[in-house]
């Protein structure tokens, strides 16, 4: 289930054989977070941070974006527990945060992918079923990010809502759309606001400027 990592022989990671195996197994949900648990320990424990941490979920939210099937890993218990890993991961801040400005890039990074792999399976799931407890499980998640000064990540906010908000107009995830502009409100609302982290008109403009990449897509399409 898991290999000793190529980068640091003192750390064990997630197999390929792991990840071989969970493309077929019947309970995929049960599977991701056993493994996290196993490797990764108990979201609650994380005093500091930890960059194998991040390694492992953002190479196993690549493979459920892929390859998940269970009826289990479209439900919102799943991505509750799901999401607290991430969150912990990226927040945990004392006293190993890494300042080295290569290893920096290569984190924001696999936050970008972590972002992009994690959004399109919800995307996928709220189109599928339009489940109201997935979505406002979804929007907790998100408020969790944007909301209450608590996000330690490396990736700038305004790159968060930005893949987000391309996810939602590309998979044409209509929920997911309200649900960025339900977020969006609130945190201009916020004292967060005040400190202008997310730049309101550049997200507009950027969203703006997908819708009409997409329909100039479609209209191309129709017309050949």
């Amino acid at each position: 289930m898991y290999r000793t990592s190529p980068y640091n022989a003192h750390i064990n990671e997630i197999s390929f054989e792991f990840f071989q195996l969970f493309r077929f197994v019947e309970y995929q949900e049960r599977w991701a977070l056993d493994i996290l648990l196993m490797l990764n320990g108990e979201p609650r424990d994380y005093e500091s941070y930890d960059i194998y941490r991040l390694y492992n979920f953002a190479r196993l939210t690549a493979q459920i974006k892929t390859f998940g099937t269970s009826e289990n890993l479209f439900k919102y218990k799943f991505l509750l527990h799901y999401g607290s890993y991430w969150l912990s991961t990226i927040n945990a801040e004392k006293p190993n945060r890494p300042s080295d400005a290569k290893v920096v890039t290569q984190i924001i990074k696999i936050e970008e992918e972590i972002v992009t792999s994690l959004f399109d399976f919800i995307s996928i799931a709220i189109n599928r079923y339009n489940d109201k407890e997935y979505i406002r499980t979804a929007e907790i998640l998100l408020e969790d990010i944007l909301l209450g000064d608590k996000y330690k990540g490396f990736i700038d906010l305004n790159k968060i809502v930005m893949i987000i908000s391309e996810i939602s107009i590309k998979l044409n995830c209509v929920e997911l759309q309200e649900l960025v502009e339900r977020c969006i409100g609130k945190y201009k609302a916020s004292s967060e606001a005040k400190t202008s982290t997310i730049n309101i008109d550049k997200l507009r403009k950027h969203i703006q400027d997908i819708k009409k990449e997409q329909k100039d897509s479609i209209v191309e399409e129709k017309l050949f």
